[in-house]
This record gives structure tokens, C-alpha cells and sequence, in this order.
């Protein structure tokens, strides 16, 4: 959990809304959101979406967004080849935060 504009959020809830946003649209990617600090908001919100085209992560940002509430938006979607994942399937959160800072 972290702030954004003084509001506490709760990642695993927002992963939980993607998830029925992909199974309902948008099966057969691989995404999750994640969290990075800003200045004004304190932390903002990430799509991160492997396997689709930029049309396809704007489509599922734009969709998910509409199902959150207005500070809980991911402001931008990133596409990586691959999210790196445990042998369980767990996101690497460390080795995926990594990665993206060369997207920034």
C-alpha cells in the first residue's frame, strides 16, 4: 500500500480490477501496474504490459482507468518484452523496477 494525493491505495485491489479488466477484453497479456514516487502526487501509478502493441496497452489503460477511482490512474503504460516473474509467477518487483527505470 502507498499514498497518492494524501489517499491510501491498495496495489493487490487494483491488480484485482486488471485482472477482470484483462479476463473480460484483453486475455492473453501480461501486465501489472506499479508504483513510482512523484513529486506533487507522491506515488503514481504505472501500466506495465508485455505481449501487446501500443494500441492494445492504450486500449486496457484507458479501460482500467475508467473502473478506478480518479486518484487510483495509471498516468501511462509501458511496453516491455517481458515481466519477470519467480518460478511461482510472482512479479520480481526489484528486477521489474530495474527495467523501468531505463523507460523513464
Amino acid at each position: 500500500m502507498f499514498k497518492i494525493l494524501g489517499e491510501l491505495v491498495s496495489v493487490a485491489r487494483l491488480e484485482g480490477m486488471l485482472i477482470e479488466t484483462l479476463s473480460q477484453q484483453f486475455a492473453g497479456l501480461d501486465v501489472t501496474l506499479m508504483d513510482r514516487p512523484d513529486e506533487r502526487k507522491g506515488h503514481d501509478l504505472v501500466l506495465v504490459v508485455a505481449g501487446g502493441s501500443a494500441n492494445v496497452a492504450q486500449a486496457l489503460l484507458e479501460d482500467f482507468n475508467q473502473r478506478v477511482r480518479p486518484f487510483e490512474r495509471a498516468s501511462q503504460f509501458v511496453l516491455v518484452d517481458q515481466i519477470p516473474r519467480s518460478p511461482l509467477g510472482k512479479v520480481e518487483k526489484l528486477r521489474l523496477r530495474s527495467i523501468l527505470e531505463h523507460s523513464f
